[in-house]
């Protein structure tokens, strides 16, 4: 097995534990609740790996278009927000938390997965170490909405990269962490993980 079957096995294992897992016996509205004012809904949590796996692959590994940039997803989903969602103040996450479509956010994660796992399979094993082009980098980030300014830190993370590690990192292990919080977050709220 190379490295790219394995991202590819490891992905889609991921993807099908989240829709599984996390929105399981969970009603719309429990995955809006926070536990407290510190702490970030289930929406939220998904919100923010979902689009950040869209922006760091369709942007920044890719030069393709977000799945977000489908005319159809801002309208499903209810929401007039673009970036990834960090540097979010509580307000925001609370306002977001409240008026997304649940349904919708679950059929966005499956989408993005879906077109990383795309993306992916056109690659070949050299192309996991072709290094992210610098000025590409600069110019997804500096399209409008891509973060806030609270935000902006993260276009560093991005520099003098390799495709692979890029792939690795969100898609992969930004992707499980934010998976385990939102379990967390599940047991914080007094629903059973699985």
């Amino acid at each position: 097995m190379d490295a790219l079957q394995m991202f590819l096995l490891r992905h889609q294992a991921l993807h099908a534990s989240l829709a599984t897992r996390l929105f399981s016996d969970l009603t719309d509205e429990q995955v809006r609740q926070r536990p407290n004012e510190q702490l970030n809904s289930i929406a939220w949590i998904v919100w923010h790996a979902a689009r950040a796996e869209d922006f760091a692959v369709n942007r920044v590994v890719t030069d393709g278009k977000q799945v977000l940039d489908q005319t159809e997803w801002p309208t499903r989903l209810n929401i007039a927000r673009r970036d990834i969602a960090t540097g979010m103040n509580d307000d925001e996450v609370a306002e977001f938390s409240a008026n997304v479509n649940i349904a919708a956010l679950q059929a966005y994660c499956e989408a993005v997965g879906q077109r990383t796992r795309e993306v992916v399979q056109h690659f070949q094993p050299a192309d996991l170490d072709a290094e992210v082009d610098a000025e590409h980098v600069q110019q997804a980030f500096a399209e409008k909405g891509a973060v806030t300014e609270a935000g902006a830190w993260v276009s560093r993370v991005f520099e003098k990269r390799i495709k692979g590690d890029v792939l690795a990192q969100i898609a992969l292990t930004h992707t499980a962490t934010h998976f385990g919080e939102a379990l967390t977050t599940r047991a914080l709220l007094g629903h059973r993980g699985r």
